[in-house]
């Protein structure tokens, strides 16, 4: 989700505008296919033949983004529960 907003506060009066647009994810078990080399030749043997082939999910490069982003804000929260039970064993 992305977007802006403005806000001006004049005494006890507050306006604002603004837009947000939001983006979906594709489906979590939407398969990723890609052409891939069968071996075989054709038109005369000038061309390889191709075929799809599944390689994969089409939000796997979201979710291991997602998953580094969340497994840095983890260490981050597990260093701060430390340093608190640091602090009320001292």
């Amino acid at each position: 989700m992305t977007g802006e907003l403005s806000v001006q506060s004049i005494g006890d009066e507050v306006t604002g505008n603004g837009a947000v647009k939001t983006e979906r994810l594709p489906a979590a078990d939407k398969v990723k296919h890609k052409l891939t080399k069968t071996g075989e030749k054709v038109i005369f043997g000038l061309m390889d033949k191709r075929q799809l082939s599944a390689v994969g999910y089409v939000v796997d490069p979201i979710f291991e983004q997602m998953i580094d982003d969340y497994y840095v804000a983890y260490a981050r929260f597990h260093d701060l529960l430390q340093k608190r039970h640091a602090d009320t064993d001292a």
